[in-house]
């Protein structure tokens, strides 16, 4: 399955494949693009997204900081 899976990829999508890190298997737990695919098929962040995301909003945040809100906007755009 994942021979076809990879060669319909490359050969209709004209896509390379990188068969090191491509693989089969159970997908619980496995995360791709920061998602991950449950068992009853619903779809959540990964929890490693989530961390990633707090950490971001950590060192944006500073209460202490005296922007305008236009000025924080664009600190968090940016």
């Amino acid at each position: 399955m994942l021979a076809s899976v990879t060669k319909w990829i490359e050969t209709e999508l004209k896509l390379p494949v990188n068969r090191e890190k491509s693989g089969s298997g159970p997908s619980d737990g496995t995360a791709l693009l920061g998602f991950r695919l449950e068992t009853d098929g619903t779809i959540r962040l990964a929890p490693k997204s989530v961390e990633k995301l707090k950490a971001r909003v950590r060192e944006l945040w500073d209460a202490r900081q005296s922007l305008t809100s236009e000025e924080l906007r664009e600190q968090w755009a940016g």
